[in-house]
């Protein structure tokens, strides 16, 4: 059977390698570069089986493609699915009536993108078959009415079961986050025009992780349809009970006039997900955190009310859990902190506040230190201990992560060869890249190489660490920093490997000598046999490329001795110590006795 062709229309072309990289496999790819060629393209034959549009064109965009095309009856009936980085609701609504099947956000999601090409070629070809058997039906009616008429039907029910696998969770069968958007639309459109009110409530479980680990995934599958069964027996008819993903549902309630209404509902499901559930006869308990934001009261925008709704879900989980929460106009505190943050952060390096930890990195043929990773906090006089995910991104918006990222490879390269001069470990630091610092107006390779010179470390001594999405970003000019930094003699690690979207392809482009697995993927090796299988194929994989394989996150003697089984050369995590302040680590690194204990 002949390969489907897709249309691709893009003028990136990081986005037109990597959609020719996912699809080429599995359809004929045709690429074109603006608008009027994606017109003239699409009305060639064979004619397309579906089109990928990107919106923003050179010349005219793609909305005016697309108005184009379904004005055409040579190219009406071909699927449509729009590529973009905005995700706003009246954009989303003028494609659909411009007659756009589908929208698919960048950065691209691969299975997202696999799946919803998949979904609209089948049901493409479904139609085409029906629409065929339906001319069959007119030439034989009067012989075979019952037998066509059976096809038509079975026909019909194909195409109305990927409707609803594009629609609908196939797990808890629930409306999914597209299907959800659409009704809450419809919603705030008739509560508008009467006058009433719309609540969102955002419905987080707590623990539910906790019971994915303890008992498997299938139980953690089964306990989500039990959730939806209960929280659906707390609505109404009316209301719309939809999951978005994972331990994530949310509930739209309808033609309120008041808020405390929703609140009824919210202190309903609380207490109705507090009961235990009965799993192969043990009593599992989980409760929920559930954040409400009322429409139109506090926003009409729908981006913005599931954002709302999703501060206050975080503030009922900072309250404790087990409880709900409205957004207020007084959560944006949360905002305000920000910014009190921001300022106080301009004046942390001044003070002397920013420290280092250490957290060691071992050779697990030896059991030996190899390395240390160098992490940031944050001492704040009256805060505390900040970690770096309360206030780097604060530091990313505002350009200090800048200062603040130079600080830190200084500090930790000057203190890696204050350990070489006291004989207290020859080891290399471990030190990230901010995306920032990283980025293409940054001379981040000279200052690499002045921080060496000044701290006087061999640059073997050192390694810096990316993560797989600053990777992608601006290709070449990363290659091109990755190789100059390689020049130098500096190793080269990508952190968090396995949940981005590197390929073996894209792996083999870069300078790198390690990579680092992920520590979800580390936390559930013993009991999640993917997990496993995926651990054993990227440390194939670093083997067959000779690069070192780092495990993150290792919490047990289970997952080390595993990991060492599966050959993996090198791995961190608070089984062996956790991230630790200087004179702490300096103490465990001269502890020879803790190190030589770890089992063999």
């Amino acid at each position: 059977m002949d390969k489907a062709k897709i249309l691709i229309v893009d003028d990136e072309r990081f986005y037109i390698d990597l959609l020719v990289e996912l699809l080429a496999p599995h359809y004929h790819t045709i690429v074109v570069r603006n608008g009027e060629k994606a017109i003239e393209q699409a009305s060639a034959e064979p004619k397309p089986d579906l089109i990928l549009l990107d919106i923003e064109l050179p010349g005219i965009d793609g909305y005016e493609v697309c108005r184009r095309l379904k004005k055409n009856i040579a190219t009406l009936e071909i699927p449509v699915i729009f590529l973009t980085i905005k995700a706003n609701v009246n954009d989303e609504i003028r494609g659909f009536e411009l007659g756009a099947v589908d929208y698919i956000y960048k950065p691209i999601s691969h299975p997202i993108l696999q799946a919803r090409v998949k979904n609209h070629i089948t049901l493409k070809n479904a139609l085409e078959a029906t629409r065929k058997q339906a001319d069959d039906l007119k030439i034989l009616v009067d012989e075979k009415t019952q037998e066509l008429s059976k096809k038509v039907a079975e026909k019909q029910e194909a195409v109305e079961k990927l409707r609803y696998l594009a629609n609908y969770d196939p797990l808890t069968r629930l409306p999914n986050r597209v299907l959800f958007k659409e009704q809450l639309i419809e919603l705030c459109k008739q509560a508008l025009k009467n006058n009433l009110l719309v609540a969102v409530l955002l419905i987080d479980l707590d623990h539910f992780k906790r019971v994915n680990d303890s008992m498997g995934h299938h139980i953690g599958d089964e306990l989500l349809q039990m959730v939806a069964l209960r929280i659906q027996n707390c609505l109404r008819k009316v209301d719309i009970l939809a999951r978005l993903g994972g331990d994530e549902f949310t509930v739209a309630l309808s033609d309120l006039r008041q808020q405390d209404n929703a609140a009824s509902v919210a202190q309903k499901i609380v207490s109705t997900l507090n009961k235990p559930f009965d799993l192969e006869g043990r009593n599992v308990h989980i409760s929920a955190s559930i954040g409400i934001t009322i429409i139109p009261n506090d926003n009409e925008d729908l981006n913005s009310v599931l954002q709302n709704a999703d501060m206050a879900m975080y503030q009922a989980k900072n309250k404790g859990k087990d409880t709900f929460e409205f957004f207020t106009s007084g959560l944006t505190a949360l905002a305000q902190k920000h910014i009190e943050l921001n300022d106080e952060l301009r004046s942390a390096l001044a003070k002397d506040q920013l420290q280092l930890y250490f957290q060691p990195i071992i050779d697990l043929s030896t059991n030996r230190i190899v390395g240390a990773e160098a992490l940031l906090r944050w001492n704040h006089p009256t805060r505390g201990v900040i970690k770096p995910s309360e206030f780097l991104s604060i530091a990313e918006e505002t350009g200090l992560i800048c200062e603040i990222s130079e600080w830190v490879f200084k500090s930790a390269c000057e203190q890696a060869q204050q350990w070489r001069s006291k004989s207290l470990g020859d080891f290399y630091i471990a030190v990230n890249a901010s995306p920032r610092e990283f980025g293409i107006k940054t001379d981040f390779v000279s200052k690499i190489m002045n921080i060496l010179e000044a701290s006087k470390l061999p640059p073997d001594r050192l390694k810096v660490e990316i993560t797989e999405s600053l990777m992608m970003e601006n290709l070449i000019d990363t290659i091109d920093k990755l190789k100059k930094i390689k020049q130098l003699g500096v190793g080269i690690s990508v952190d968090d490997f396995g949940t981005g979207y590197s390929s073996l392809s894209y792996i083999r482009q870069f300078p790198v000598d390690t990579l680092k697995i992920d520590h979800s993927f580390v936390n559930e090796v013993t009991t999640n046999a993917d997990n496993a299988k995926l651990i054993q194929a990227i440390i194939a994989m670093a083997v067959s490329l000779k690069l070192l394989v780092v495990a993150e996150g290792v919490e047990s003697i289970e997952q080390l001795q595993f990991l060492k089984v599966q050959g993996c050369q090198l791995a961190q995590g608070y089984f062996i110590s956790p991230p630790l302040p200087l004179q702490q680590f300096e103490e465990f690194i001269q502890n020879r006795d803790v190190i030589l204990t770890l089992p063999d």
